[in-house]
């Protein structure tokens, strides 16, 4: 499971840009398929990270 999470950190990682989607596609999964907390914590780190280094649109 710890690799699995890895795996989703690094591809969450590596997306040009966190769109609100994306975001509703998490919480919807996290509904319907529950996820270990560690799991849980770490995709949400990654959308947080890529949300918190999107630059402001003006």
């Amino acid at each position: 499971m710890k690799l699995l999470a890895m795996k989703n950190a690094i591809q969450l990682r590596q997306a040009v840009t966190v769109t609100n989607a994306d975001i509703e596609q998490f919480i919807a999964t996290a509904i319907s398929r529950p996820m270990s907390e560690s799991l849980a914590s770490t995709r949400l780190s990654a959308i947080l990270q890529q949300l918190i280094n999107r630059p402001l649109s003006r």
